[in-house]
């Protein structure tokens, strides 16, 4: 008897920003952290994570509200990657990325239209 109640739950956990970032710089690592902003295509996410992983990003950041949905395709599309990298939705990427910089990282923006890829790139 299910007396009317419905739930809905996320596949995966989401990570607190502060939390993740604290966490790679207590390893000793060098964070490398994507921001996903307008991406509402869940194969293209779970393409992107899959990638990032390879990557060897540190976590993964994607607004509140107008990113894609992860859900069984964007998990099936991300090979499983959804699992291994940290995914932290933030309620305002601004703050997120002042966040980032006052932590010492240094934010660079990217377009599918550059000429350099990332690993060329003079950061």
């Amino acid at each position: 008897n299910h007396q009317g109640v419905v739930a809905f739950l996320s596949p995966i956990t989401f990570h607190d920003l502060e939390e993740t970032i604290t966490g790679v710089f207590e390893k000793g690592e060098v964070p490398l952290i994507l921001i996903l902003d307008h991406l509402t295509d869940v194969r293209n996410f779970g393409a992107i994570v899959r990638t990032a992983e390879c990557a060897g990003v540190s976590a993964i950041i994607i607004p509140q509200k107008g990113a894609a949905q992860i859900n069984y395709d964007a998990i099936k599309t991300s090979s499983g990657a959804l699992f291994n990298i940290p995914i932290c939705r933030v309620r305002n990427l601004k703050v997120a990325i002042q966040y980032l910089k006052n932590s010492g990282l240094k934010i660079v923006g990217t377009s599918e239209k550059a000429d350099n890829d990332y690993y060329n790139s003079a950061m």
